[in-house]
């Protein structure tokens, strides 16, 4: 089993923005690939002209997944803020957890888009203002990680 995850590093380089990133992941606390390769055909630096288009599907895609999320707790019941109160342990409660994931910055194994400089699913106009201000110091890097079978992967996905 394996996931993609599109990373936004600051760097003046791309082994140095790969540095980077392998260091995220081996101090992780949520999320323990069994190995993890950034695959550096794909990644990019903000000077190439796809970067911001594949910055912002990724993004897209991050909102979409937060999207599912909110409709999968509104099956559950939970309907409203006032609701949070009373959600239901298991499940319902689960759902909750990984919006306030994706909400609060702690990558997880559905996210898309993760942003290091700013530890985050999204990317704030002011980081996006530096980037544009010197796009050479800025990288999207293609990073996948494997699991070795899936239900370490379910026990990983807090």
């Amino acid at each position: 089993m394996n996931r993609i995850h599109k990373i936004v590093s600051r760097a003046d380089t791309l082994a140095a923005a790969q540095k980077y990133v392998y260091g995220f992941f081996d101090k992780s606390m949520l999320i323990h690939y069994d190995t993890v390769k950034v695959i550096t055909k794909r990644s990019l630096s903000a000077t190439d002209k796809d970067f911001w288009q594949e910055v912002d599907t990724a993004i897209a895609q991050n909102k979409s997944v937060l999207g599912k999320y909110i409709a999968d707790l509104k099956e559950t019941g939970c309907q409203s803020v006032d609701d949070f109160k009373s959600i239901n342990h298991g499940y319902p409660s689960k759902i909750f957890h990984l919006i306030a994931h994706l909400l609060d910055g702690f990558i997880g194994i559905d996210s898309v888009f993760y942003n290091l400089p700013e530890d985050s699913h999204w990317l704030s106009d002011k980081l996006r203002n530096k980037i544009i201000a010197a796009p050479e110091r800025y990288w999207l890097l293609y990073v996948e990680g494997y699991f070795i079978s899936q239900n370490k992967a379910s026990l990983i996905h807090v």
